[in-house]
């Protein structure tokens, strides 16, 4: 949510290590987390026709606008469907889940959850989502056991905004494209410029003020030359 924080390279490793040990669904659930930008309400509304058709995996995921957020609200007609490519580490990991709940017969329903409960057929809930990457992440040492903490789901999918900012030559254009947004401005919000960031680009402003002045100043003295010539060359 909009109170989280996103995990730092640290905590990411932390997790990476903890995940090696986790059972198969949580493991494929929180990479593809982090690798897709969905939000956990997507997510878990998946089945494995969705990402897979037969015994092969699709190359992307399309999620119809009714599964999306405000696909069935009020402003539903503004909202669109929307395809999310499956990278290698998305691909990797759901392999080896999708062979170890099948084995290596094709998937026979199609319509089953790619995320199940444990409690029964149906898709893991949120409640599931929330309480399972609370204990990797108390595993991991991000957050204490039993304290409510500033990370939670939703710092997976900060952490994917952070890494497609960043891999994109900082583009907000393709950020909201990758977020499924509808404004820029929402995007906006998943940035975050840290007091080291800044003073990189402080200490990079290595001309002294001084000699600025003076460089301006005389740009501002041959502007009425420059204008005279440009007259008489016409």
């Amino acid at each position: 949510m909009a109170g989280t924080r996103p995990l730092n390279i640290e905590q990411q490793a932390a997790l990476a290590a903890v995940l090696e040990s986790a059972p198969p669904r949580d493991k494929a659930l929180v990479v593809f987390l982090l690798n897709s930008g969905l939000r956990v309400s997507e997510a878990r509304s998946l089945t494995v026709g969705d990402v897979c058709d037969g015994g092969r995996l699709r190359a992307r995921v399309r999620i119809p606008r009714r599964r999306l957020k405000g696909g069935r609200g009020c402003w539903r007609r503004s909202v669109s469907g929307r395809a999310v490519a499956l990278n290698s580490a998305i691909t990797r990991t759901l392999t080896e889940y999708l062979f170890g709940r099948f084995g290596s017969a094709r998937p026979v329903d199609p319509a089953a959850p790619l995320f199940p409960s444990r409690q029964g057929g149906g898709p893991v809930s949120r409640w599931q989502i929330n309480r399972t990457i609370h204990a990797l992440f108390v595993a991991a040492g991000v957050e204490d056991a039993g304290v409510p903490g500033m990370y939670g789901t939703h710092s997976l999918r900060k952490v994917y905004a952070a890494r497609v900012y960043a891999n994109s030559g900082r583009s907000l254009l393709l950020l909201k494209a990758a977020l499924g947004h509808q404004s820029v401005a929402t995007s906006e919000r998943y940035v975050l410029i840290g007091d080291e960031e800044v003073e990189r680009v402080v200490l990079s402003l290595s001309e002294p003020v001084g000699d600025l002045a003076k460089r301006n100043a005389g740009h501002l003295a041959e502007a009425p030359a420059m204008a005279r010539q440009q007259l008489q060359n016409w």
